[in-house]
């Protein structure tokens, strides 16, 4: 995006005369003396051109791009089930997943790639979702419906996380127990206070919120909703240190505690 920002800006400095020129030459070219100059090259004339606006708009149209991307498929839940309809929709878009009783992540590989089954299989329940630095946003949650076994969830460092989306995380209160969303410039006070729907959360991360003005009240508030959530504020080591000692969580940050018989490691790997 910073390379073609520059190479418009190289390209608009040294024809800047030469499209007042054409711009001159078409509106001539395009008067009429009964009708006068269309509306339609009017309202072209007063667009803003300058680098910043040009940036401004590319934002704008990537982000309308994303929002139609990330839109509930209801086919794709139909074909493939809740589950795996999840999983296929966040490693697609840079994301990793994990289901109960396996061991290992199903991501893209070097060659944009992934290995997942494009049929419902009975018995693949995701247990965790690693969407950490994608674009998710809040019409991308609409795909997380029906997961019933969904513990682990890393939203931290996404630029379009802010409060609708935590809004949505009350889907998720009978299971969930840890929670990742720290880096996330647009999540405010408002957000987090929707987390007290997570009654089962055990761990929670949400250091480095630009945006939240009084931190440590908000941990207050969340130990008074949440008392049995350990948080991870602003003090991260002490309490990722409280969580190696009780057996939770080991130095790889992996969860070791599993409502399952079969307790498999929840690892997100870097």
């Amino acid at each position: 995006m910073a390379a073609f920002l520059q190479n418009v800006q190289k390209l608009l400095q040294p024809r800047s005369v030469l499209l007042k020129v054409v711009a001159r030459q078409s509106l001539i070219a395009s008067y009429d003396k009964k009708e006068g100059v269309p509306r339609d090259f009017l309202c072209w004339l007063q667009q803003d051109l300058s680098l910043p606006a040009i940036r401004q708009k590319l934002r704008v149209t990537s982000f309308q791009l994303d929002r139609e991307d990330q839109k509930y498929r209801p086919e794709r839940h139909k074909i493939l089930g809740p589950d795996l309809a999840t999983a296929h929709f966040i490693v697609k878009r840079k994301g990793a997943v994990k289901f109960v009783g396996h061991d290992s992540w199903f991501r893209l590989n070097k060659a944009g790639r992934y290995n997942l089954p494009n049929r419902r299989v009975d018995g693949m329940e995701l247990e965790a979702v690693d969407a950490s630095g994608t674009k998710l946003m809040s019409a991308g949650f609409e795909n997380f419906v029906d997961l019933e076994n969904l513990r682990y969830l890393n939203v931290s460092n996404c630029v379009n996380m802010d409060d609708w989306c935590l809004a949505c995380f009350h889907q998720f209160a009978d299971t969930l127990e840890f929670l990742d969303i720290s880096d996330c410039p647009q999540i405010t006070e408002r957000g987090i206070a929707c987390l007290h729907h997570l009654k089962h959360l055990q761990a929670l991360k949400m250091k480095n919120l630009p945006k939240v003005e009084n931190p440590q009240l908000v941990i207050l508030m969340l130990e008074e909703l949440l008392p049995n959530c350990k948080i991870f504020g602003p003090d991260y080591n002490t309490i990722h240190n409280e969580l190696e000692t009780d057996g939770q969580i080991n130095q790889s940050g992996v969860i070791t505690q599993d409502s399952h018989t079969a307790q498999p490691e929840t690892q997100v790997q870097r």
